[in-house]
C-alpha cells in the first residue's frame, strides 16, 4: 500500500506504534492512515483512513515509512485505545526517549475533545522505567484501584551485590516483581539456573530489610485478589482510584474526532 500510493499514506496510531517498534497488546487488525479528506468508499477493509490534519512538525520518516512523531504516536494511542494499551506504548514511548512535556503540550492543546481527559490520565501515569507489558500492567492495575504510585526500577544494596525491583515503595520497603514467562526463558536448563538465581536474589533482598511481593501472568485473572495482597503489605494509606484509568468498554479509533492541531 505505501509503495503503490500516489502520495505516501501518513500512519498513524496503532500502525505507527508498530513501526516504531513499540509494544502493543494486541496486533490491530487495520492500518491506521491519517488524511485531510474525507475517504471515498473503494477503501481496503483492512485499511482504516482517519481524517485529521497532523501538522509536518509532527510527522516523520521512520525506516522508511511516514509516521507520526514518538510523541504524536504515544498521544494517539493514549487518547484513542483503553486506558491499558495506551499506557503500554506511552511507557514503551518514554523509554526510548519520547519527551513527555511534548506529549502533554498535545493534551493541553486537545481541549475538550473525545479521549482527552484519558489521554491525560495515561500519559500522566506513563513511566519510562518500564521495561514490559507485563509491567506495565501490574503498575496499571495498581493505580487503577487505588494504591499510590510504585516507583520502578528500584535499585537494592545487599551484601550480595546491588539489585534492581520491577516496583516498589522505597520508603515503606515493600518491592512488588512481575515474573514473566519469559523472564527465565524457554529451555528448561535455562529456567532452572534462572529460577535459582532469581532464589538468591529474593534471599538478598529480603536479609536486607525488603519484603518481596512476587506476581506473575496467573493473577490477571483475578486482579481484586492481586490488590488485596499488595494492600496487605503496605501500611494504611488513602485509596485513590483513578477514573479514567478504567478499563473501556469499547476500543476507540485512533484519530477519530481528533483535533486539528494538538
Amino acid at each position: 500500500m505505501h509503495r503503490q500510493a500516489l502520495h505516501p499514506p501518513l500512519l498513524m496510531g496503532e500502525s505507527a506504534a508498530l513501526v516504531w517498534g513499540l509494544p502493543l497488546p494486541r496486533v490491530p487488525a487495520r492500518t491506521h492512515v491519517a488524511q485531510v479528506t474525507r475517504p471515498g468508499d473503494s477503501s481496503a477493509a483492512d485499511v482504516a483512513r482517519h481524517v485529521v490534519h497532523v501538522p509536518p512538525e509532527q510527522r516523520t520518516v521512520h525506516h522508511g515509512l511516514h509516521v507520526t512523531t514518538l510523541e504524536r504516536t504515544a498521544f494517539d494511542c493514549a487518547a484513542a485505545l483503553d486506558p491499558y494499551a495506551g499506557l503500554v506504548v506511552a511507557d514503551a514511548a518514554l523509554h526510548v526517549g519520547a519527551d513527555r512535556e511534548a506529549i502533554l503540550a498535545m493534551v493541553a492543546r486537545a481541549g475538550g475533545h473525545r479521549g482527552v481527559r484519558r489521554a491525560r490520565a495515561v500519559v500522566e501515569a506513563a513511566d519510562a522505567g518500564a521495561e514490559s507489558p507485563g509491567e506495565t500492567w501490574l503498575r496499571w492495575t495498581m493505580l487503577r484501584f487505588g494504591l499510590p504510585q510504585p516507583t520502578t526500577q528500584v535499585p537494592v544494596q545487599t551484601p550480595a551485590g546491588c539489585y534492581w525491583a520491577d516496583l516498589g515503595y522505597p520508603a515503606w520497603r515493600v518491592l512488588v516483581e512481575y515474573d514473566g514467562a519469559e523472564k527465565y526463558g524457554a529451555d528448561g536448563a535455562q529456567a532452572v539456573a534462572a529460577l535459582r538465581k532469581e532464589r538468591r536474589r529474593q534471599l538478598a533482598v529480603e536479609e536486607a530489610g525488603w519484603r518481596v511481593v512476587r506476581v506473575t501472568a496467573a493473577d490477571r485473572r483475578d486482579p481484586p485478589a492481586l490488590v488485596a495482597r499488595l494492600r496487605a503489605a503496605l501500611p494504611d494509606h488513602q485509596s485513590t482510584p483513578r477514573p479514567y484509568l478504567q478499563p473501556t468498554t469499547r476500543r476507540r479509533r485512533p484519530g477519530a474526532r481528533q483535533p486539528a492541531r494538538p
